[in-house]
Formats: structure tokens, sequence, C-alpha cells
């Protein structure tokens, strides 16, 4: 990653504790993998992107398609049983341009992302 500039100097206060006085790291046997949204390709092939949810964390989703001026053109409810799921989403019947594709489940907003189609 290049930030565009070049970090001359770091300060770290030891005693601020940023890591850890003990250095290590443990998986808590409670925690689980964090829910992942993959929306692919971009841009759109022939019209028609996939959404992929991994690890769900909830059984409803709602999908919207929205134009480059903010108007929702589309809504799509989707149900997950709790396993990982593929959806293809149609851009086809709209003219090519740009697209946001926003998932969120009852929980809050998972994911807003630009599409070409």
């Amino acid at each position: 990653m290049n930030p565009g500039f070049v970090v001359d100097t770091v300060i770290i206060d030891p005693d601020l504790n940023i890591l850890s006085r003990v250095k290590i790291s443990q998986k808590l046997a409670s925690s689980t993998e964090s829910e992942k949204l993959i929306i692919s390709p971009n841009p759109a092939q022939n019209g028609v992107v996939k959404l992929t949810v991994l690890n769900p964390a909830d059984n409803q989703y709602l999908v919207k398609i929205i134009s480059s001026t903010g108007v929702v053109l589309e809504r799509i409810n989707i149900s997950s049983n709790g396993t990982d799921f593929l959806r293809t989403l149609s851009l086809q019947k709209y003219p090519n341009g740009i697209f946001l594709i926003q998932v969120s489940n009852s929980k809050a907003q998972l994911l807003l992302r630009k599409i070409i189609r």
C-alpha cells in the first residue's frame, strides 16, 4: 500500500500498551469467523454479478441495486439457512453505467459497493 508520503519517524509510548505486554495472541474457543460478502466480477460480465455471503450471521438479507443518481432500482430479499450462499444479480435490464449494490441484514448495512455495468 502506498499512502502517498514517507514516514520518517515513529514514536511508541510503552506505557500505552498498544500491542500487549505479553506479546502473544490466542484464538478464543468461542470466537467464530466473521461474515464476509463478495461481489464479483467488477465490471459485470454480460450484465451479471455474483453475490456470495460466507459465514452468514443472519437469516434475512436485503440487496438494493441503486443507480448513480441514488434511485433504488431493485430490492431483492434473500433468505439464508445459516450456510454460505451464492446469488446471481442481473443488471441486464439497466443501461451501461455505474451502480451501487447495498447489502444489509436485520442488524446493519454490511456492504456498499460500486459496480460497473
